[in-house]
């Protein structure tokens, strides 16, 4: 088992596919989130939804979007702002769907447990850590409990979806790679 995170390596073709099925998995994982995300946010009880911060953007891929367009705009297109929201939002998916298959390979993870743990490892550095460390939402004492537990459900469900699709992904996709098929 190769754990190396950095150093001297020749990138292989099962690279290429490991990374290709983590992509794509992320990018359908991160759709699916979104209804996922607004159902969870539909069935909130009023009191709750209440307790949250009164925020002027509707997500944190949207308040970075405006935050990055403001550092080269005064008063960006709201037409820009939602194709780079889009762009943060599922580049963000995309990205991190590779590390269901790194953990899948290096780690030793089951198919289950390693949705539960990129989906976990997503909301707990992504929303508890980095957005409020650059200031794209407030910090998570801002936020009540339910509002965290919420957060890492859906990024858990984010996690096993990526895995039910990268799975069969990778799986054909190697079985490409050993009869030499392109």
């Amino acid at each position: 088992m190769d754990v190396r995170f950095f150093g001297p390596r020749q990138m292989q073709q099962h690279d290429i596919t490991e990374f290709a099925a983590g992509v794509i998995g992320g990018i359908v994982a991160t759709q699916v989130n979104d209804y996922v995300e607004k159902v969870f946010w539909q069935v909130t009880p009023e009191r709750e939804k209440a307790r949250e911060p009164e925020i002027e953007d509707d997500s944190s891929a949207d308040a970075a979007a405006r935050m990055l367009l403001e550092m080269v705009e005064e008063k960006p297109a709201e037409a820009r702002r939602k194709v780079l929201k889009k762009l943060i939002h599922f580049g963000l998916g995309a990205g991190w769907g590779p590390l269901y298959c790194w953990l899948r390979r290096n780690a030793g993870m089951g198919p289950k447990t390693a949705g539960i743990a990129s989906g976990l490892a997503l909301s707990l550095i992504v929303d508890e850590a980095l957005n409020p460390l650059l200031r794209i939402t407030p910090p998570p004492h801002a936020y009540p409990a339910s509002s965290h537990a919420r957060g890492l459900v859906t990024h858990v469900i984010w996690g096993l979806v990526c895995g039910a699709v990268a799975e069969p992904l990778r799986r054909e996709l190697r079985s490409l790679d050993r009869s030499g098929e392109r």
